[in-house]
């Protein structure tokens, strides 16, 4: 058989072997790390992994709730009175360590550190060189860079880091779960150049991805710190508009939830204004923890969102209690005919304490509270 492929014998089979040889090692040159930077005699690994014992808020392995409370300390010099840590620290390593620092985010290997304290992690240097990673140590610390690490430095970089937008992409989307969120900060950190990667995972990636792109929109726009109105506002309402269409419930409730927190901050913006239709929609929608934010977000939107009154009105009888209460709440602005006044009567016996006093105060509102 091998013979009739190759008539030439053991010299065709020499020149195969030798083929796919050559194509292994592209394959493997193509997937080398890049050149690692360095920095006052420092490699970049060095700073990564010898930062958590100095004065900041993030260590590696830390969960995903810890950690994103820990990467906006690390953003943000508002948390104390010194910056940490400094962008330029990191700036310091040249243009060469976003490559890199993208690289470890997309390739690295999963975090394997606790988030537990290690014996190790305030050790001498001296000390610490010569003891593994997992203890707390430095020993092994060029080639098993945590990808936490690399995805704290991004953030930390902010849009300088936009290179580093499609290993992000990859690492948020196929990267390990415990890494989705401090990942999906990252990306929104770097700002316009990020854009187009976002729509892309909201279009294409797993419901988890989108779940977290529209996640961390909604915990940094709630942050006091976090600049208000931002030039990417019309960006985010566009983000959470199609995301209130997105095939998955949890995903749907979250951005509603999203659109609800932003308009409620910030009522005068016209940006969601499209995304009124949409709402009253997902009003109708099977899910009562869609169709709660749903009517919790036209509460802000005033009379902007008459359309919805007939729908509302129906939702008085929703059997979830959340979802009558934020119905109720929106009548005075959507009922001016006062057709809800019957519906609103029958609820001051609501099983629910909080709708039978939401329905109370609307009905003093409309100068129809019973008297007796």
């Amino acid at each position: 058989m091998l013979r009739t492929l190759f008539p030439s014998g053991r010299k065709s089979l020499l020149f195969l072997a030798l083929a796919i040889a050559i194509l292994i090692a592209g394959v493997w040159w193509s997937q080398r790390p890049p050149p690692e930077p360095m920095a006052n005699g420092q490699s970049l690994s060095a700073f990564l992994i010898e930062f958590p014992t100095k004065k900041n808020r993030f260590y590696l392995g830390a969960s995903d709730a810890t950690a994103v409370a820990r990467l906006r300390a690390i953003s943000y010099s508002t948390v104390d009175s010194e910056p940490l840590p400094p962008a330029d620290q990191l700036r310091a390593f040249g243009p060469a360590a976003v490559p890199w620092l993208a690289y470890m985010a997309g390739h690295g290997p999963h975090p394997t550190a606790s988030a537990k304290p290690r014996p190790f992690d305030h050790a001498p240097p001296w000390l610490r060189r010569w003891v593994p990673i997992t203890w707390g140590g430095l020993r092994k610390s060029s080639p098993v860079v945590q990808r936490s690490a690399a995805i704290a430095a991004l953030t930390s970089l902010g849009p300088d880091a936009a290179a580093a937008a499609p290993s992000l992409a990859r690492c948020l989307d196929e990267g390990p779960e415990d890494l989705r969120l401090v990942t999906a900060e990252a990306l929104y950190l770097i700002g316009p150049a990020a854009w187009p990667v976002e729509e892309r995972l909201l279009a294409h990636g797993q419901a988890a991805t989108r779940l977290a792109l529209v996640r961390v929109i909604f915990t940094r726009r709630n942050m006091p710190f976090d600049p208000s109105p931002s030039p990417g506002i019309d960006h985010t309402a566009s983000i959470l508009t199609k995301a209130c269409l997105d095939p998955d419930s949890t995903v749907r409730a979250e951005a509603v939830d999203t659109i609800a927190s932003c308009h409620t901050r910030q009522p005068d913006l016209p940006n969601f204004d499209a995304a009124i239709p949409d709402l009253i929609r997902l009003l109708s929608d099977p899910s009562e923890n869609v169709r709660a934010p749903a009517a919790k977000a036209l509460v802000s939107f005033g009379v902007k969102a008459a359309a919805a009154a007939p729908r509302l009105i129906e939702l008085l009888d929703d059997p979830d209690p959340y979802v009558r209460y934020y119905a109720i709440l929106t009548m005075p602005n959507v009922d001016a005919e006062k057709r809800s006044a019957l519906r609103l009567l029958a609820m001051l016996h609501d099983p629910d304490n909080t709708c039978r006093k939401a329905a109370a105060g609307v009905l003093q509102l409309f100068d129809l509270y019973p008297t007796e």
